[in-house]
């Protein structure tokens, strides 16, 4: 920033001599020193005076203080004592004048809504002398407040001006004309300042309206007059801008040596990088590509790749669960790099090594150990929390596990973590008996942290203490603000079961059973599942309905997902059969964990196995599905995929996959290492030009022609690539303001909206896009914002304009079908079903099978079916069964078949289901439903033999009881009176998603 330069005089020599900064006239540059709010601090002046004014002996006495003041330029004074006077003497008849000198200081110091109270209002009594040092000051006022073209009005007839005056109409009038985007203009208004009255300050500015004029020789000439000038010289920052201007201009006039020299003195100073980058792209311009790579890498240099290199096994390993690597792999990286800031990564695989082998003290003892040593931020907050796990609910040790909780709390990287923390603290805090001790945490988490992920599972935790103790209607309280503002939350099924729970304790069955249909169509795993047909059950059984009880009971029992146990076994089964080389079986194994964590990690694993068993395409395409999962675990099988693709022989998937992870915009040491295989391997092969044009930070420093409001925008599209989010929308914010009509201003309410989006202020997001032009990108983000705030017709209304728009910023398929999903569930959330038909319906038929949106293609597959839309529901359902050889799918897509009359095709499904798939549950369940096609295909004999088998291996159980009925039924055994089916054929039981 620039040191304010000698002001030019007004009036006299006397008078207010300071005022006129010049540097003011450089647009952003502000020198507030109040900024409090003109009425607070007429208030304030009061009080402060409040024994001065009756002092003085009258209205014109006092008048006379305040001008001798103004005049002998003890602006400070004036200004309190003004502002007493103008409390004190309401209607004075020097009011006018007293407002006036009032706003012009106030207009001066930066204080511009202040100035602009007093200045904008009607004062008759200011003579027609001073009127244009009014008019300046309330010039310099609305520039301030970004109001250009109300200031250049006013100065088209500032009034009668002195000689010295002259010169800050000029300067303010360059100012307007460079606000509106007229840079010649407001250059040709400067030169009209005596070159001899012409200080740093307006020479800087000077060369900034020449070069955004075009003008680069008189831009240099400019700079080097603004570096040379005794006259109000430039400070360090000034004189650093300058420098890095003139070397900007050197090099467009293609001087190269020249802009060396003028970057020079820049080096070693807070420009340095910068300046590097400007001789990196002079080096360039001369053919000296070389010294111009070592420059550039200089100025940008790579960190942490060469630590990735040892990362990325542990990292792998950690991927596919395989704990003996993993061990090995972070013991070897602590060994040799005990200090570098990736070692955190390797205590934790470490310990998490050590606890998979039952050594729980160990892990914590490691974790501690290392604790001190790792810098704030996300390192020692993941170190911390997963201490405190350790210590809690491996040890039970509450006091170790509250001192770590602590810990992670303090050093947090953000908001959502700091909640994530005491979400756990309050959840550890529970189980150990301190209630008191959860509820506060719970209570900070939704006061201070609002907006975060984890407030949902806050207010679900807040309805289960509340039940627990007794108070049923304070839990019920919470659990209904998960099922009110968090609709489409993971804990929204807990929350409605656990409402029914509390409305069935209080008497209220009918409620307890409306609350329970709140689940119909969400996923629910075993123990979800068991408590929902329980209650049901014991609902049903008070209002004396039996057969319902004991329908609900063996629905539970055929169409419940695995427990968290059973997918554990079902990952160790995979794992064994991958050992054993049964990669099909491990396929299926993998295919039917319900746990997301254990499935990614049984694709890596089959993934590693298939490529070395040479299968590269099929290994591929698993890695492939991983990598576009996003976060840490993407990026790490994208780094995997390009090493495959290398050692494969596939030089050009390898570099496109290397480009896709170098180009991420995430602090992972990963992305370095890509970026740095991508340099070594142009530096090989095609030389140190090549090389050069892939460094970002290199491509972004070209000192291009700057152009006014290009030149905003390439500031904000250079911090949005380089993560800076806030940097970004600052730049868009200041190109919105300066040129609100401007081409690029969707772009900019969208930069705006997706910066705080990313900060996770979605009201404002949503605010700044209902203002932005539409567009299928506008709409897109626009729905999401309304769809965060729970605005379910909004974000509806939003999707459908960005999958219908013909306008800029066309959507990808992957974002239209993600439209078409969010879309429909507004819909059903707000119960427009044929709405949610329409969108499901196509993102049914559309959608891939990938791992990122499996369960959701699944859901919509099962609404679909319930809503007899069956042929989306069987396209979906297809791709899914195909891809990953689950047992529910197949279940479900033979019940699809049946309902849709191909009984032949669905009786084909449910045996294979029945005969091929290792999930216990889903076979008995194939088998009951085939068994009554083939009844109804007139197989009666096929239909006993399955019934028998069913006897054979149920017996004892609620199921064993139905499957010996149904066999008597169809031997003709009157002994025993036929029961009816659990559910009619329209309602075949359930799958986990029921």
């Amino acid at each position: 920033m620039l040191n304010p330069a000698a002001e030019p005089k007004w009036r006299s020599q006397k008078q207010m001599s300071r005022l006129f900064s010049l540097n003011s006239l450089v647009p952003n540059f502000h020198r507030g020193i109040c900024g409090k709010g003109f009425i607070v601090a007429l208030f304030l002046a009061a009080a402060m005076f409040a024994h001065s004014i009756p002092a003085l002996a009258s209205e014109p006495e006092d008048f006379q203080v305040i001008k001798r003041l103004v005049e002998e330029g003890a602006t400070a004074t004036a200004q309190s004592q003004a502002s007493a006077y103008l409390q004190a003497y309401p209607q004075g008849a020097n009011r006018d004048r007293v407002a006036c000198w009032l706003g012009e200081i106030l207009a001066w110091k930066g204080e511009a809504k202040e100035a602009i109270a007093l200045l904008g209002q009607p004062l008759p009594g200011v003579p027609e002398r001073e009127r244009g040092a009014l008019n300046l000051a309330k010039a310099r006022a609305l520039l301030d407040l970004k109001r250009p073209a109300e200031a250049a009005l006013l100065l088209k007839k500032p009034g009668a001006l002195s000689k010295d005056e002259m010169n800050a109409f000029r300067r303010l009038n360059a100012r307007s004309y460079f606000d509106l985007d007229q840079p010649a203009e407001a250059a040709q208004s400067l030169k009209m300042i005596p070159e001899n009255q012409r200080d740093a300050a307006d020479d800087f500015f000077l060369g900034r309206c020449l070069a955004l004029s075009g003008d680069d020789k008189g831009a240099r000439e400019a700079y080097s007059a603004a570096l040379g000038s005794n006259v109000n010289g430039l400070d360090a920052s000034g004189q650093i801008k300058a420098r890095l201007a003139l070397a900007g201009c050197d090099y467009r006039l293609k001087d190269y040596q020249a802009a060396i020299l003028a970057a020079e003195p820049v080096v070693g100073t807070a420009g340095s990088r910068e300046a590097m980058l400007i001789q990196a792209w002079a080096l360039h311009g001369s053919g000296d590509d070389a010294k111009a790579y070592d420059m550039a890498r200089k100025a940008a240099p790579l960190s942490g790749w060469e630590d990735a290199a040892m990362i990325a096994p542990l990292r792998e390993a950690l991927l596919a669960r395989d704990f003996s690597a993993a061990s090995s792999a972070a013991a070897a990286f602590i060994k040799a790099k005990p200090d570098s800031p990736l070692a955190y990564e390797a205590h934790l695989g470490l310990a998490r090594s050590m606890e998979d082998r039952g050594d729980a003290p160990g892990a914590l003892s490691e974790l501690e150990s290392a604790l001190p040593n790792l810098p704030s931020g996300q390192p020692k907050y993941a170190t911390a929390m997963k201490a405190a796990e350790l210590a809690w609910k491996e040890l039970r040790d509450w006091d170790r596990a509250k001192r770590h909780f602590a810990l992670a709390k303090e050093v947090a990287p953000d908001e959502a973590e700091k909640a994530s923390a005491l979400l756990e603290f309050a959840r550890g805090a529970w189980e150990h008996g301190s209630s008191g001790d959860a509820l506060s945490a719970l209570a900070e988490l939704v006061k201070d942290h609002p907006g975060t992920p984890p407030v949902p599972g806050a207010y679900l935790l807040l309805g289960q203490i509340r039940c627990a103790q007794g108070d049923r209607a304070q839990g019920a309280q919470a659990y209904q603000v998960v099922l009110d503002s968090f609709p489409d939350a993971p804990e929204f099924a807990p929350a409605a079961l656990g409402l029914a729970e509390a409305l069935f304790s209080e008497g209220k069955p009918d409620e307890a059973s409306s609350a329970i249909g709140l689940t119909q169509g969400l996923p629910l795993d075993g123990g979800l599942s068991a408590r929902r047909s329980g209650l049901f059950a014991r609902i049903a059984l008070e209002q004396g309905r039996p057969d319902v009880a004991r329908a609900a009971l063996l629905q539970d029992w055929q169409g419940c997902a695995p427990l968290a146990n059973g997918d554990e076994s079902r990952f160790l089964m995979g794992a064994a059969q991958v050992e054993a080389g049964d990669l099909g079986d491990a396929s299926e194994s993998f295919s039917e964990l319900q746990d997301s964590g254990l499935e990614r990690a049984g694709r890596f694993r089959l993934a590693r196995a298939l490529y070395k068993a040479g299968k590269y395409e099929e290994s591929m395409a698993l890695v492939e599905g991983l990598a576009g999962g996003g976060g840490e675990e993407g990026r790490t099988a994208l780094w995997a995929l390009a090493s495959w693709q290398a050692e494969a022989g596939k030089s050009d998937e390898a570099g496109a996959t290397l480009q896709r992870l170098a180009s991420l915009q995430a602090d992972d040491p990963l992305v370095a290492l890509a970026q740095r295989k991508i340099e070594v391997a142009l530096l090989a092969s095609e030389g140190p030009a090549a090389a050069l044009r892939v460094i970002p930070a290199f491509l972004a420093a070209e000192p291009k022609s700057p152009e006014r409001s290009a030149d905003l925008l390439r500031e904000a599209r250079i911090r949005r690539a380089a993560g800076d989010v806030e940097g970004a929308a600052a730049a868009y914010r200041e190109y919105l303001d300066r040129f609100p009509s401007g081409e690029a201003g969707g772009e900019a309410a969208l930069g705006i909206a997706d910066g705080a989006a990313k900060m996770g202020d979605w009201s404002k997001a949503r605010q700044v896009l209902q203002a932005a032009p539409q567009s299928a990108s506008r709409d897109m983000l626009l729905g999401e914002a309304c769809f965060h705030l729970r605005d379910m017709p909004s974000a509806q209304a939003a999707f459908e304009g960005a999958i219908a728009s013909k306008g800029q910023g066309p959507l990808s398929q992957e974002q239209l079908l993600e439209a078409h999903y969010k879309a429909g569930v507004a819909a059903v959330i707000q119960g427009k079903l044929d709405g949610a038909r329409l969108h499901w319906a196509t993102y049914a038929q559309s959608a891939k099978a990938l791992p990122g949106n499996r369960d959701e293609l699944f859901d919509v597959a099962l609404w679909l079916q319930k809503q007899g839309d069956y042929e989306p529901a069987l396209a979906a359902l297809g791709k899914l069964r195909d891809a990953y050889r689950d047992a529910a799918v197949g279940f479900q897509y033979g019940y699809t078949l049946e309902l849709m009359g191909r009984a032949e095709d669905a009786l084909s499904a449910y045996l294979k289901v029945a005969y091929a798939s290792s999930n216990a549950q889903w076979a008995l369940t194939a088998r009951y439903r085939a068994a009554e096609l083939m009844v109804s295909l007139g197989r009666k004999d096929d239909a006993i033999a399955l019934y028998r088998e069913l006897v054979e291996r149920t017996q004892g159980t609620v199921q064993g009881d139905y499957a010996k009925k149904r066999l008597d039924q169809l031997l003709g055994n009157p002994a025993v009176p036929p029961s009816s089916p659990p559910k009619e054929k329209k309602d075949a039981p359930a799958a986990p998603a029921d």
